[in-house]
């Protein structure tokens, strides 16, 4: 009579694993960096909940507004966190904006 040894499962490595956290901020980054408009930023926004600023969460409504501001330039860039590269591409898009009306009003 032979037996057989069950099957274990090999535990992970502790670098092999990623805390739900760390997803959560690598979808947030490569969503914010890969926006190409605004209705788009807005959509990972939301979908994220928001972001962790250095001193405070920022939530999605709240960095919508801010955002909004300052694309109607009653605020400054600078009032927009720089976590996960949202003050950049907002920098990035709010150009893109401009040039586009620019653009069309030479036309």
């Amino acid at each position: 009579m032979s037996f057989e040894q069950p099957k274990v499962e090999q535990p992970k490595k502790p670098e092999e694993e990623k805390a739900p956290e760390q997803e959560k901020q690598a979808e947030k980054s490569v969503g914010i960096s890969e926006a190409k408009d605004f209705d788009e930023l807005y959509r990972v926004l939301e979908a994220t909940g928001g972001l962790q600023g250095s001193q405070k969460f920022y939530d999605a409504a709240e960095l919508k507004e801010t955002i909004e501001k300052i694309r109607g330039g009653y605020s400054r860039l600078n009032q927009i966190t720089r976590a996960e590269g949202l003050r950049d591409k907002v920098s990035e898009l709010a150009l893109k904006e401009m040039e586009q009306i620019i653009k069309e009003r030479k036309e």
